[in-house]
């Protein structure tokens, strides 16, 4: 920029303003040095520029700078910091409008300093992650369909989050760790700021991070703080009675209490504020693991990243030959479902950007990513830089009294400072580490970041929560080393007797898993952190298989010892009645992700295959069909159910039925990649009768090809093929022709029912109680299950035709899942086309 600017309008400055600050009639420069008047003289202004319909955003990301720009009128030039500012700035004039333009711009929302990778230099910027318009994710919505007892869940597939806000004034957002839950709440703020700012709405919107609501007496209470600090105008109380407020309630779990009760307390607080103010629209967004006190409102999922969104990001972000490699290397790499995590790509795009190494596991992500952050920093020459051993520790020790008081805790400067040691312990000794200068180091290597409180405070946090986990594993593994307890942090509740009620959940609303402790995060990084994982995942064992099963999967080269035991540990749960399904259903999707050893694992041409247990069902005489009280019943409720009657004896022959229905472990057909319905441990769904017969075909070749390999090889004259109606049947009453299962007397804890709420199929076995005699698990409940015969009219006759598998008529399939407990009985059959894919 030259030294003297000639503003065109009788006005100069004279001099550099590289770094200053001039507010001219025909141009705005905001770097440095400026005060608090001129920011609020510059908001006005700013908002003549960004209310033109052709303003333009620009951004200079090397020297951290923005200008907008309008035709006919002056550009506005800020510096990121500048930007920042202006919030605070805007809330001292009081102006809902001023505050929508300072949102506008605002680094933090807008992410207008985006990353990149120059073609001529290795530079990222590591302090923004990455913005909404490069990679927009996919959100699925789960949607209750039907009345009475055909009520189901149906999961619709959204290309933008406003489909969801536009059909519901209130929502929840879950996501995993990092799949970019606030960066959708950043957007929805700036849409709304945009368009109430242009007119074309009057709705103000609000961001509300719940980590801050600590202290305050109700949401009314947090809000009405929230907007004293951000907007600053009184008019509050009538934009909540018109319903012209769009609140953005960021991370639920992150929410601080005092124990589990008061958390749910707390929780109920939030869900009768949405019903006592409706008119309003609200997004709340929560860790999906740690969902287990539900809103009572509709939910939408954050999809992870598929390949093509994959690349898109490496492509925006790496030069061409670099973005191709590392597609290529990523490609076949078990890294690849890990970095379908936006925030993860995010990371190794850095790393490879800086020439840094291949990670193997999440935990040598983040490892990497904080020594390369580390490295810049050293190689900057602070003159109080200090031995990064001693860094690591005093971070350590800021996460770890951060973390009981809730993920993405914010303190007081002074409270950081306090709770940071005076020196830290390393191998050479300890080292003096001056807490100022620990935070003034983490903000500069950005593991740090500060922002203010309601009160006008300033904080301290971590950049993102999840560093705030991986220096919290830090502690967490050096207490381990030390001999310490750790078992009140891995310990949650189990048995039916100790689970707390999640609370009135909607039709639609699944089953929360358990409470978490908050410390599952760090636990899992440590696994993969510790110098012996398998110690480590043995004390986390003796505590919570769950999650040692979990840090195993994560760590990726366990220990085949511990993990055999945990697998045991975790098949103990499921087949405990006593446990409760919350926990059962946990325990059934790690032992998925884990490897089930309930089915015979071999190498047969080259291919790996899964052979399921099988157990032997007598043949004989039994009653088949429904008689015309259960007819009548069914029919009350809306299905017609003539074709099961009469009741008539039936001989059925022997036969070996698989004692776990087929887990899409063992195929994966082309559903299936919803990952609700595509667990490990889960019955494959979504497959017509011809891919199950093929299914069969498959799984006969290769089990005759293993043959004395295996513990059961097939004898001569056996083959594989799906049961007929009458020998499915069968097998699914009890020994004296029992309706269900277990008996005449329905029992909704020992089937996998919409009345359980679980609304989704669920792993294999984990309903002990509603197994057969024989111990053939889920045959009432979870999913429907094709046969080989026809549809047709009663009496049964095999040898009408009806077997022939040859035949194109429509198949019967067996209704006994994931709809009302009437469908459970043993004989519920309709017709499907052999085309048709049955869940």
């Amino acid at each position: 920029m030259p030294d003297t600017v000639n503003t065109g309008g009788g006005a100069a400055i004279e001099g550099s303003v590289e770094t200053g600050t001039f507010i001219g009639r025909d141009q705005i420069i905001v770097i440095n040095g400026y005060s608090a008047e001129q920011l609020e003289t510059v908001l006005p202004r700013l908002r003549e520029v960004l209310a033109h319909p052709q303003a333009v955003l620009q951004t200079d990301v090397a020297r951290a700078r923005l200008t907008v720009t309008a035709p006919g009128a002056p550009p506005v030039t800020l510096s990121e910091r500048a930007a920042g500012d202006l919030l605070p700035a805007a809330a001292r004039r009081a102006d809902t409008a001023t505050y929508l333009t300072a949102v506008q711009v605002n680094p933090r929302y807008g992410r207008w300093a985006r990353q990149f990778v120059p073609l001529a230099g290795a530079l990222i910027t590591a302090e923004h992650p990455p913005g909404w318009d490069e990679i927009p994710p996919e959100f699925t919505e789960l949607e209750s369909v039907g009345e009475g007892a055909q009520r189901h869940i149906r999961r619709l597939r959204l290309d933008d989050i406003t489909e969801a806000t536009a059909r519901h004034p209130a929502l929840v957002l879950l996501g995993e760790p990092g799949a970019g839950k606030t960066t959708t709440l950043y957007r929805l703020l700036l849409d709304a700021a945009r368009a109430a700012l242009a007119g074309d709405a009057d709705t103000v919107p609000l961001l509300l991070p719940l980590a801050d609501y600590r202290d305050h007496p109700s949401p009314h209470a947090f809000l009405e703080a929230r907007w004293r600090q951000a907007v600053g105008t009184p008019d509050l109380a009538e934009h909540l009675r018109q319903g012209q407020l769009l609140l953005l309630c960021d991370a639920l779990n992150e929410m601080p209490a005092r124990d589990g009760r008061d958390y749910r307390e707390r929780v109920g607080d939030w869900r009768r504020f949405v019903s006592e103010w409706p008119g309003n629209r609200m997004v709340f967004t929560c860790r999906g693991r740690d969902y287990s006190e539900p809103l009572g409102l509709p939910q939408v999922e954050i999809e992870r990243l598929d390949d093509g969104r994959v690349q898109d990001f490496l492509n925006r972000y790496l030069p061409p030959e670099q973005a191709a490699s590392t597609w290529k290397q990523l490609r076949d790499a078990p890294l690849l479902d890990l970095v379908r995590n936006p925030y993860y790509l995010h990371m190794l795009t850095f790393l490879v950007g800086q020439g840094g190494g291949w990670p193997g596991n999440r935990a040598a992500l983040f490892d990497s990513f904080v020594n390369t952050l580390l490295k810049r920093e050293r190689q900057r020459g602070h003159p109080d830089w200090l031995d990064e051993r001693a860094l690591r520790g005093a971070w350590s020790a800021l996460a770890e009294t951060m973390q009981p008081l809730g993920e993405g805790t914010r303190l007081p400067r002074a409270a950081a400072i306090e709770h940071l040691p005076a020196q830290v312990a390393t191998p050479d000794g300890p080292v003096v580490t001056s807490p100022a200068t620990v935070v003034r180091l983490g903000l500069a290597a950005t593991l740090l970041d500060t922002e203010l409180s309601t009160q006008g405070v300033e904080q301290i946090r971590f950049y993102h929560h999840q560093l705030q986990d991986y220096f919290a594993a830090q502690a967490l593994l050096a207490r381990f080393q030390r001999g310490e307890d750790l078992q009140p942090r891995w310990r949650q509740p189990r048995h039916a007797s100790e689970m707390p009620d999640p609370g009135p959940l909607r039709p639609d609303e699944p089953l929360p898993p358990p409470p978490a402790t908050g410390w599952e995060e760090p636990t899992l990084l440590a696994t993969s952190l510790a110098p012996d994982p398998a110690a480590f995942a043995d004390a986390v064992r003796r505590v919570n298989p769950t999650l040692a099963a979990r840090g195993l999967r994560q760590h990726g080269n366990a220990d085949a010892a511990i993990t055999d035991a945990v697998r045991q540990d975790l098949l103990g749960l499921m087949g405990d009645p006593k446990v409760h399904r919350r926990a059962r259903l946990a325990a059934g999707e790690a032992l998925g992700d884990l490897g089930d050893p309930r089915f015979e694992a071999l190498e047969v041409d080259g291919r790996r295959v899964l052979l399921p247990p099988l157990v032997t069902i007598p043949g004989g005489p039994f009653r088949m069909g429904s008689g015309r009280w259960e007819v009548w019943w069914l029919a009350r409720r809306g299905f017609p159910a003539q074709d099961e009657r009469p009741r008539h004896r039936v001989q059925a022959p022997s036969e070996a039925l698989a004692k776990q229905q087929s887990e899409r472990a063992m195929n994966q057909p082309a559903y299936w990649n919803d990952e609700r319905f595509n667990p490990p441990s889960q019955p494959v769904v979504g497959v017509t009768w011809f891919e199950a017969q093929a299914y069969c075909a498959w799984l006969e070749a290769h089990w005759r090809a293993a043959g004395s390999r295996c513990s059961r090889p097939l004898a001569a004259g056996e083959g594989v093929r799906l049961p007929t109606e009458a020998e499915w049947e069968k097998a699914a009453r009890t020994p004296a022709n029992g309706r269900y299962p277990w008996g005449d007397r329905w029992a909704a804890d020992r089937a996998n029912t919409a009345e359980g709420q679980v609304l989704r199929p669920s792993p294999v076995g984990i309903y002990p109680a509603g197994a057969t005699a024989a111990g053939v698990h889920d045959l009432s409940g979870n999913v429907w299950e094709w046969t080989l015969s026809h549809y047709q009219a009663y009496p049964y006759d095999p040898n009408d035709g009806r077997n022939n598998k040859r035949s194109n008529q429509p198949r019967t399939i067996t209704v006994t899942g994931l709809f009302s407990a009437i469908f459970c009985k043993s004989r519920v059959k309709i017709a499907n086309s052999s085309c048709c894919r049955a869940i």
